[in-house]
């Protein structure tokens, strides 16, 4: 059951897609409330973004006329995990008390 779960994760850029935006809206609604994003929803937006711009890249090397959208995507995607882990740390930082 697992495997197939996991298959349908990886090969399923649609869904990846989704889980991405779902979590990002998520936790932009509940940063702008001024409530407490968990870390667990950071996680699983830092586990599928990699592996969704992944999956959308490889379909626009394939195309000729995408390929400025390729470079921007690998560009994006290294600043967006970035950022997120400089995010992760911050809130790890300011949960243990060093900020």
């Amino acid at each position: 059951m697992l495997d197939k779960i996991d298959k349908i994760l990886k090969t399923n850029k649609y869904l990846s897609l989704f889980v991405v935006v779902f979590f990002s809206i998520f936790i932009i609604v509940e940063y702008r409330q001024e409530g407490q994003i968990p870390l667990a929803f950071l996680g699983v937006l830092l586990m599928f973004l990699p592996k969704t711009l992944h999956l959308f890249n490889n379909d626009l090397k394939n195309n000729k006329s995408f390929s400025l959208f390729s470079k921007t995507f690998d560009y994006a995607g290294k600043g967006i995990i970035i950022l997120f882990a400089i995010q992760v740390i911050y809130k790890l930082c300011k949960l243990n008390g060093y900020l």
